[in-house]
């Protein structure tokens, strides 16, 4: 639901929250409250206010609005789910009359704001903020040379200059005379797991997968919907959702794609079998037609931002059945790769405890199936031989095809994003768990998902579940070969065994260059457009080259797709092109790309 509040600076005193659209505010005597989201600790918050009794009665944000009026900011940070709060407060002298912008530490609700001498603006999204007078729409540069860099978002700033975002875990205190940012540091992967048996590890992640998921279950209606693929992410979800569905009268449909056409990218045999063995229903939906950068004319642009999945496509079909059968929540395993760390720390937290026989096997394994050199360019080995030599770190340094103008910018934004990262043994695990990449895809997805009538849920989100996987030793994800053994080991019995020892696969590369060549004339047509703007960030002669170069790899046809999705977005901008704001907008009514 997308809404806007504005506050007149000159109106301080009075403090007036006026929603312009969407959620409405609620009132306790001088406070007012706009909370986007819902709350997943009501027992313990009523039981901390000693109103047990009212637990059925009381609404999420008269729930929260009770906690700020006794604890303030301290009460907001216990307050745990996916949402984001605005109040204001005027209980006492006008001179103490406070604005309060809050958003939860996973940041799975964005809040956007707008601040001048005249004006504060707070809203869902950019969108909601541009279409203020006070607003310009002129681009940041800081945060287009770290898109296109495919660097992690280090700051709140957004693709609009005026417009910044609240960081996850952040309140935002106004007042007349000054504004004050509290943030709690996330606390999350700090107590070492030493189980004595192994098997105690994978129960105790199926106990915590189990125990979000019913947190997502709940009044989530008769029809649940998933994302199902053929991997250890989804499997999981499906396994664990259908018996508790199905225990409470519930029906769990799963809804993919298969790609007869794309055959290493089509897993339609192990979804089917996975489905099948689960017991829930199963729609497969022809994906073929939903190509990659179909029709870029009328792509579906999202406003707010120039990043896009080019598999849009095939994700809004899915989004357009699982409502037509009366879905009003899918569940979704895209986070699942996040909750494991890189296999590369796999031998260094070996040697840190003193497992030297898994450094053996490893090795050995390496030796016997690529040699001397594979051992060389294992990226575990590499790590572990580093760390013993103290070998240091080398600088990070802006890619290659960056402009000048784009790196000095580039280089702007230096500090890791959560800045407590630092601390863990594995800071890039931590980042990917809980940065602003995780919170950033559950934005966009939300917004597509939310324009078909479907909230996404995804269930390794979860505080509790992240908390495990950053406490566990990376040997336990890794085992004898295979990624993610935690939840191979933890699914015996749950899910067919063709499902749990099968390689990663089903990878959509081979229909990302189906599009791709497809499209190849239609893309050059955008990047060539007089007018184009991207060879402001990106090197117009290193693109083009690598766009004509068959031998091309993976990533460089990808920033070839950043470039003309960042076109599309400017052209969607402009106002002269409706067709590509009609997703946005609600104005299709059918899926373009279905067999008719």
């Amino acid at each position: 639901m997308t809404y806007s509040v504005i506050i007149e600076r000159d109106r301080f005193a009075e403090l007036p929250l006026d929603s312009t659209s969407g959620i409405e505010p609620i009132q306790d005597g001088a406070c007012r409250m706009v909370l986007d989201g819902y709350l997943t600790n009501r027992d313990e918050l009523c039981k901390a206010l000693a109103i047990a009794h009212e637990r059925d009665r009381i609404s999420d944000a008269a729930l929260a609005l009770r906690i700020w009026k006794q604890e303030g900011c301290d009460g907001l940070f216990r307050l745990q789910g996916p949402f984001v709060l605005l109040l204001t407060d005027r209980d006492g002298a006008p001179e103490q009359a406070r604005i309060v912008l809050y958003r939860e530490p996973f940041g799975r609700r964005c809040l956007y704001y707008f601040s001048s001498s005249k004006y504060l603006l707070a809203a869902s999204e950019p969108s909601a903020l541009l279409a203020h007078p006070a607003v310009s729409h002129q681009p940041d540069d800081i945060w287009l040379a770290q898109h296109f860099a495919f660097s992690r978002p280090v700051d709140n700033h957004t693709p609009f200059q005026a417009i910044r975002k609240l960081l996850p875990g952040e309140c935002v205190v106004y007042t007349a005379e000054a504004v004050t940012c509290q943030r709690t540091p996330l606390t999350l992967g700090r107590r070492p797991l030493r189980y004595r048996h192994d098997v105690e590890y994978a129960e105790h992640f199926r106990e915590l997968l189990d125990q979000a998921i019913a947190r997502r279950l709940t009044d989530t209606g008769e029809q649940v919907g998933i994302m199902l693929s053929g991997g250890m992410d989804s499997g999981p979800l499906a396994a664990l959702a259908q018996r508790r569905l199905h225990d409470s009268g519930g029906t769990l449909t799963a809804y993919s794609w298969s790609l007869p056409d794309c055959r290493n990218a089509d897993e339609s045999a192990a979804i089917t079998a996975c489905a099948d063995y689960v017991g829930c229903r199963l729609k497969l939906l022809p994906g073929m037609m939903a190509w990659p950068m179909r029709n870029l004319p009328a792509w579906p642009v999202n406003p707010n931002s120039p990043t896009a999945n080019c598999y849009r496509l095939l994700k809004s079909r899915v989004y357009r059945a699982a409502a037509a059968d009366g879905c009003r929540v899918l569940l979704n395993g895209a986070a699942g790769d996040l909750l494991y760390p890189n296999p590369a720390y796999l031998l260094l937290e070996s040697w840190r405890d003193g497992r030297y026989r898994t450094i053996l096997t490893h090795i050995a394994r390496r030796l016997r199936h690529q040699g001397p050199i594979g051992v060389w360019r294992d990226p575990a080995t590499r790590r572990l031989g580093k760390y013993v030599l103290a070998w240091p770190d080398r600088p990070a340094t802006p890619p290659d095809w960056l402009t000048s103008d784009a790196r000095r910018h580039w280089r702007t934004a230096h500090e890791p994003w959560p800045p407590e990262s630092i601390h863990h043994p594995r800071p890039d695990h931590f980042q990917s768990a809980l940065g602003q990449w995780a919170a950033d895809g559950d934005s966009e997805e939300s917004f597509f998902a939310s324009r078909c009538g479907i909230e996404i849920l995804d269930p390794f989100r979860d505080p509790d579940l992240v908390d495990f996987m950053l406490s566990l030793p990376s040997y336990h994800c890794f085992r004898n070969g295979h990624t993610k053994w935690l939840a191979r080991q933890s699914m015996k019995g749950w899910l067919p065994e063709s499902i749990r020892w099968r390689p990663r696969s089903g990878l959509l590369n081979e229909f990302f260059d189906f599009g791709y060549q497809r499209e190849h004339n239609a893309l050059r047509q955008l990047l060539s457009a007089p007018d184009a703007a991207w060879p402001a960030y990106v090197d117009h002669d290193w693109l083009m080259r690598v766009f004509d170069d068959p031998a091309s790899g993976e990533m460089e046809k990808l920033l070839v797709w950043y470039c003309a999705a960042f076109e599309l977005w400017r052209l969607a901008l402009s106002g002269e092109h409706p067709a590509l704001l009609q997703f946005a907008n609600g104005t299709i009514e059918a899926d373009p790309t279905a067999p008719s």
